[in-house]
């Protein structure tokens, strides 16, 4: 247990509950922290001295009973988000409810200036999803493993603004967080045995086990940068979820609804616990990627040397899908794939937002294009434009803001058939394009002799909601195994 906190954060919020030994437990914590360096708010430091021999072994006693209650885990959270680096506070109390957490947040800060607005900020986020959690953490299902998944995804992305010292505690560090009916799933016990590779890997294996979240899990794998976690070799299909925020797609409800063939269930499971790293999924190989074009990045929507490529990124959209760009019309189908490209997974309908009409849209990226065109060889960055801009100008950075979003990292593609599409992910020539039953959009896969590596899921024109599938099964075209690693 002790190895617990020499390896993980030194922080600890210890419950009073009904146990053996009360006492014993407070000592116990005590010894931990002295013995890891930590000053203890309500005994102003621990004397490490009185802890030696059979006492130590008494007090590691208590603790791994401590370690053991299942009402441990509640605290876990609070380590690192919750108290600055050298702390300790004694609750008491049987529960540790979010409210309460957030009073003591706020005492901490006012306390012990250390902790920052950025802890309880995520706190507040924390709070927010778990008080939310039958529409938005445990969405339709009644299963117990579902609305523990459910709850676990949406709080790794809450997660996502805090820094931690131990990647594994992205995961461990949300787990009390969680209603577990059975107790934690063994996949997911707290093991500082196991290296970070491990941890996220296993935590992803679990979320798989939910069939509303399989896709939702894919869609964050995110091969654009080199790994944070310095093991080089993680399976393709697990998410690095302690990359920072803006590395990461939006979570939602929307992630929740993937079925493009009726009631189908995406068929994508983990074989058996001898090949942890192997995945299987289930579809048609529909087609190839043949060429690949430039990687969008922020600059190349704010800057000079960027003009160029969203021209080139409109002119073949426009071309290949042969959109009559001089009608409203066309426009406005322009306009949709534009701001819907990369999301594509029924995450948005413009038709639907409130603040967009379909004129106010088309005039946007009418502007947005006369914009790029008159301004290709110097153009102002769009950010930058003082409020009396002219207004088509500052429509053109409205509708701008939005692209930077969809196509920030996304790479264009084409395919051996003639499809265009868009990725977020390093593809290359000969990667194939893999519709899998109960889902809508493709998966681009690369060959890596008996196994698949999974680079990342895709929009592609002519092969979403299913209409790939429809027209391979009457051509008689065979499904696939695919094993990913």
């Amino acid at each position: 247990m002790a190895d617990i906190y020499r390896n993980g954060t030194g922080n600890l919020i210890c419950l009073d509950q009904d146990i053996d030994n009360p006492p014993a437990i407070v000592a116990a914590v005590d010894f931990v922290h002295a013995a890891n360096g930590c000053a203890t708010s309500d005994w102003g430091g621990a004397d490490t001295s009185k802890f030696h021999g059979a006492t130590a072994d008494m007090h590691y006693k208590h603790l791994n009973n401590l370690y053991c209650a299942g009402w441990f885990s509640r605290s876990w959270v609070v380590q690192e988000v919750v108290l600055s680096k050298h702390s300790m506070m004694v609750l008491r109390d049987s529960l540790l409810p979010l409210k309460k957490v957030l009073c003591v947040a706020r005492s901490c800060y006012y306390y012990d200036r250390r902790l920052n607005d950025a802890n309880l900020f995520i706190v507040r986020m924390l709070a927010s999803i778990l008080d939310k959690g039958n529409k938005v953490a445990r969405p339709k299902s009644t299963n117990p493993v579902s609305n523990s998944a459910a709850a676990m995804y949406h709080l790794l992305f809450a997660m996502m603004y805090q820094e931690l010292s131990d990647s594994r505690d992205r995961i461990y560090s949300i787990l009390g967080l969680i209603p577990w009916p059975d107790g934690i799933p063994s996949l997911l016990v707290p093991d500082y045995g196991k290296s970070a590779r491990n941890v996220h890997r296993d935590a992803a294996r679990y979320q798989l086990q939910d069939p509303g979240l399989r896709l939702a899990t894919l869609q964050q794998v995110y091969h654009y940068s080199a790994p944070a976690i310095s093991e080089v070799d993680m399976p393709s299909w697990v998410p690095c979820w302690i990359r920072s925020r803006m590395d990461l797609r939006p979570s939602g409800s929307h992630l929740f609804d993937h079925a493009a063939h009726g009631g189908t269930v995406v068929d994508i499971r983990a074989p058996n616990p001898e090949e942890p790293d192997v995945l299987e999924v289930s579809g048609i190989r529909i087609d190839t990627v043949s060429e690949v074009g430039v990687v969008f990045q922020r600059a190349d929507f704010a800057e000079q040397a960027g003009v160029a490529k969203q021209l080139e990124l409109i002119r073949r959209v426009q071309q290949h899908l042969g959109i009559d760009i001089a009608t409203n019309e066309g426009m406005w189908e322009l306009a949709n794939i534009l701001l819907q490209g990369w999301p594509s997974m029924k995450a948005w309908n413009l038709e639907d937002w409130s603040f967009w009409t379909k004129e106010e849209t088309v005039e946007n990226i009418s502007a947005y294009i006369t914009y790029l065109v008159e301004n290709s060889h110097q153009p102002p960055a769009l950010e930058s434009l003082p409020p009396n801009t002219d207004e088509a100008i500052r429509k053109a950075s409205q509708f701008s803001k939005q692209l930077v979003w969809v196509w920030i990292d996304c790479q264009l593609f084409q395919t051996a058939s003639g499809r265009i599409g868009i990725g977020r992910g390093i593809m290359s020539p000969g990667d194939a394009l893999v519709v899998l039953y109960g889902g809508q959009a493709p998966f681009v896969l690369r060959p890596r002799g008996v196994h698949h590596q999974y680079i990342c899921d895709a929009y592609c024109h002519g092969i979403m909601n299913g209409e790939a599938i429809s027209q391979q099964k009457a051509e008689g075209t065979a499904s696939q195994v695919f094993r990913l690693r």
